[in-house]
């Protein structure tokens, strides 16, 4: 499906009696899920297109008024062919201007750019936007790469630029672009939007042809100049031949260190006076791999997120039904220590493969998994090591556990129990009192969750701060 919708409402008056109105809201609930939601999303796929984004902030029809002996069959169709009048308006609107503005603060947005637009958010909080969804099968780098590709020029790239030096003058945002993508692919998104950082690739790999053997730590050689890079390109500052020279040497001196001590230190006693780098007083500290996997303080997360209280959507959201089992398969995979957890990413990639048997997660997908591990959301995360055969046979087990104490479930196999109830769309939001609300989509089969012989409507795990209400109902 290309179209995604955040919110919607059915705002209905009746002249009849009290018991008519509560007949009324029973009837639009019933309607509503089995059948207006597949007509909204047929008429705005009929007008979607593979090439840009249109984005609604609202749209408003009246479908006038209908007797309701009739409102059954009759209001489907209106809705249909309401919402399919007015989106022809709005497309009639259509320029090729690149965000065309239309009325009443809609708007027009490239792939290109709503890639991009994409990258940022996730960089600033470790989300994607609600409106935007990763084709089946793909990861936000291989749509990045693919996008890179289909557009050789950078459209907009001064903006982009621009907001991109802004939102990696974040710690965390820095550390989530390490984190989360190749070296390669940062090295290229950094030569695409900052084409003055390509004589720097081309300079060290001239530089240490000689030095280093090609086929020795080229990842480490890579990622140490990208991560400078980033600390230099994030300051503001423009990147000078004078840091170039330096950041050969830096790379080039940790080679040494790394791969050749007694040159490094014999270089180092004869040449002491003039390794002295003016980088550093001209330039915040250049990044490391020690520094990035370095926790970070809390003040520097961006708390103002207005998403996490008006509502964060999961695919997840079935997660909360293992929570009984958690604390064992943490303990059994060393990820628990004292009631708190000590490896982080290793407990996100195993609550991800849980849901989805996949033996590795991208942070995007880990917003659930985050409260359930109690980590602040916006804070970047190390989830893209591979768990083991072990790790993941545990997993197993705890499912087939799930299986076996869920007496209903009898034989069900544990791909089928993710797919009927762990992979189900769902709503987290920030209480007022600082807890979590997980609101999660019902189904005809959730009738079973009767049966469950374990409470799921508050969850609060040793190692959590705050409870997470569960409201799992039509």
């Amino acid at each position: 499906m290309n179209a995604v919708i955040r919110c919607y409402a059915l705002d209905a008056e009746t002249t009849g009696s009290d018991a008519d109105g509560v007949e009324l809201q029973r009837l639009l609930t019933r309607l509503t899920h089995d059948k207006i939601v597949q007509i909204l999303d047929g008429v705005l796929e009929r007008f979607s297109s593979p090439n840009d984004y249109l984005y609604l902030e609202r749209l408003t029809i009246d479908v006038g008024s209908i007797e309701l002996d009739n409102l059954e069959s009759e209001l489907p169709k209106r809705i249909a062919t309401n919402l399919e009048s007015a989106l022809a308006d709005i497309s009639a609107s259509h320029t090729d201007d690149s965000r065309a503005l239309i009325a009443g603060g809609n708007y027009r947005q490239s792939r290109q750019q709503a890639v991009n637009e994409a990258l940022l958010f996730f960089l600033r909080t470790g989300r994607l936007p609600w409106s935007f969804r990763l084709p089946t099968g793909q990861n936000l780098e291989q749509v990045l790469t693919e996008n890179w590709r289909d557009n050789e020029s950078a459209l907009g790239g001064r903006h982009f630029s621009k907001a991109l030096i802004g939102v990696l003058r974040d710690d965390a945002a820095r550390i989530r672009l390490l984190r989360q993508f190749s070296t390669d692919s940062v090295a290229r998104l950094l030569v695409r939007y900052f084409p003055e950082t390509a004589v720097v690739f081309e300079k060290i790999r001239q530089d240490l042809t000689d030095s280093v053997p090609p086929a020795i730590a080229e990842e480490d050689r890579l990622r140490t100049v990208v991560q400078n890079l980033l600390v230099i390109l994030s300051s503001g500052q423009a990147v000078s031949q004078t840091m170039l020279d330096k950041m050969g040497e830096i790379v080039k001196d940790r080679y040494d260190a790394n791969y050749a001590p007694d040159r490094y230190f014999e270089e180092k006693r004869q040449h002491q006076d003039s390794r002295r780098s003016d980088l550093a007083s001209r330039s915040p500290t250049p990044a490391t791999h020690r520094q990035e996997d370095e926790p970070l303080a809390h003040s520097s997360y961006p708390f103002d997120d207005p998403d996490i209280d008006e509502g964060i959507y999961v695919d997840n959201a079935g997660l909360v039904l293992l929570h009984p089992f958690l604390p064992q398969l943490f303990t059994a995979s060393a990820c628990l220590q004292d009631y708190k957890i000590v490896k982080t990413g290793r407990a996100l990639a195993l609550l991800h493969y849980l849901a989805t048997g996949e033996p590795t997660a991208h942070e995007y997908d880990l917003v659930l998994p985050k409260v359930l591990c109690n980590i602040d959301l916006p804070m970047p995360v190390e989830t893209l090591t591979e768990l083991s055969l072990e790790e993941r046979s545990e997993a197993d087990e705890l499912l087939t556990a799930v299986v076996k104490h869920w007496d209903v479930l009898r034989n069900t196999s544990i791909d089928s129990l993710r797919g009927t109830f762990i992979l189900r769309p769902g709503k987290l939001m920030r209480r007022g009192d600082g807890d979590w609300q997980l609101n999660v989509e019902y189904r005809s089969c959730d009738i079973l969750l009767d049966s469950l012989p374990w409470n799921i409507a508050t969850i609060k795990l040793p190692w959590m701060q705050n409870l997470l209400w569960v409201e799992w109902s039509l």
